[in-house]
């Protein structure tokens, strides 16, 4: 019973300082005028993209999570031989504003290199290579 109670309090400890860890996610995104129904999965930042991009569709094409670690370099692999390199530069990890160095590579060739803010629940949207009519797009947002 004892070694049960133990288990249990370890365990929400361990859930909890999971749970309080601040995230990046990237997202790979493909903006087209077919006609093929958007990705529910881009709901929170479907507003922005359209005002932004123009486009009526948008669809994930990959994605990842990582752990924001001040002053560590973190590689995101979004499939397709897209991968980024971000490096958190903040100093506190708690900080409401998290400054990020980020490199978006095709393969071995670097697209864009650029430092960027992003707030508790924001989300930065950088435009990527054409690929026919249809753009490829970067979206970077926070969570926990």
């Amino acid at each position: 019973m004892m070694r049960t109670l133990i288990l249990i309090i370890v365990a929400g400890l361990l859930w909890t300082l999971d749970a309080s860890a601040q995230q990046i996610q990237a997202r790979l995104i493909r903006a087209t005028h077919t006609e093929h129904p958007s990705d529910p999965a881009l709901d929170d930042v479907r507003k922005e993209l359209k005002e932004k991009f123009g486009f009526p569709h948008y669809a994930i094409m990959g994605k990842a999570r990582r752990e924001l670690v001040p002053g560590n370099q973190q590689r995101l692999d979004l499939g397709d031989g897209f991968v980024v390199l971000m490096t958190d530069k903040t100093e506190k990890a708690d900080a409401k504003k998290r400054s990020v160095e980020v490199e978006w590579y095709s393969s071995s060739t670097l697209l864009v290199k650029f430092t960027a803010e992003i707030g508790t629940k924001g989300t930065v949207l950088v435009k990527g290579p054409e690929v026919g009519k249809d753009w490829i797009i970067l979206g970077l947002s926070r969570s926990k």
